[in-house]
């Protein structure tokens, strides 16, 4: 019995990994206006949390509507919650374009089993910006 607890224990351990893929946006530059195109369906604290990354990174950020807009840069986003143990980030999608050719990805997914995806989005988000946007 024990050791049925104890393979169980650790496949979970295995596959309980916070997956992050990103694709570094080079062609953008410090200094660059970075359009965020406001989705709806995703919490605001989202938005205000993602906006607040790109600034701290040195670039301007503006928040648009999805129509109506002359960016040259512009980033659209996308976000899912969960609830395990209280309200949890469990995926995130970061596009960055410019002259509407995508040149940056950045991928989160926190799978149900990982305790580490509980804590504050913005801290989350943080990490996905400083490796989607160069420095």
């Amino acid at each position: 019995m024990k050791t049925i607890i104890f393979i169980g224990a650790l496949v979970l351990l295995l596959t309980a990994c916070i997956s992050q893929t990103v694709s570094r946006a080079v062609s953008v530059s410090k200094g660059d206006e970075v359009c965020i195109i406001e989705n709806p369906s995703v919490r605001r604290a989202f938005l205000d949390a993602y906006k607040e990354s790109v600034e701290q990174l040195g670039y301007k950020a503006t928040i648009k509507k999805p129509t109506g807009h002359d960016c040259d840069v512009t980033s659209t986003y996308t976000a899912t919650y969960g609830m395990h143990w209280g309200v949890y980030l469990a995926t995130a999608d970061l596009k960055v374009f410019k002259n509407n050719k995508l040149v940056g990805r950045a991928e989160y997914r926190a799978p149900r089993a990982d305790l580490s995806k509980h804590g504050r989005v913005s801290g989350k988000i943080d990490k996905l910006v400083k490796e989607l946007l160069p420095i």
